[in-house]
C-alpha cells in the first residue's frame, strides 16, 4: 500500500517505509499516475512488489524536487519523465 503525502507512506504488510522526499507542486494532475507507472515499471524488471514501491515513490518524489528547483508553481506530472528515466537506471538491482 502506497499512501502519498507530505512523507509518503509505504506499507508492504508487515513493514512500514516513510519516503521523505517531494515537495507541494506534487499536488497536480497525473502525479499518481506517474507513480503507479514507476512501480510497476519496478516490478516488471525486479519482481519485488515491496522494494519497487519503496524505490519507485523515492524515485518519483526525488524526481519531483530536482525538478522543483527551477520552481514549484506550474510543475506538471510530465516534467518528471526526462529525469526518471535517467534515475531508474541508477537504481541497484
Amino acid at each position: 500500500m502506497v499512501l502519498k503525502g507530505a512523507g509518503t507512506i509505504v506499507y508492504d504488510g508487515t513493514t512500514f517505509s516513510v519516503v521523505n522526499a517531494g515537495n507541494p507542486a506534487m499536488a497536480s494532475g497525473g502525479m499518481g499516475d506517474v507513480l503507479t507507472g514507476c512501480i510497476a515499471a519496478l516490478i516488471a524488471q525486479t519482481k519485488d512488489i515491496s522494494r519497487s514501491a519503496v524505490y519507485g515513490a523515492y524515485l518519483h518524489s526525488h524526481a519531483a524536487d530536482v525538478v522543483a528547483q527551477q520552481g514549484e508553481r506550474g510543475l506538471l506530472a510530465g516534467d518528471l519523465l526526462p529525469l526518471l528515466g535517467k534515475k531508474i537506471n541508477q537504481m541497484p538491482t
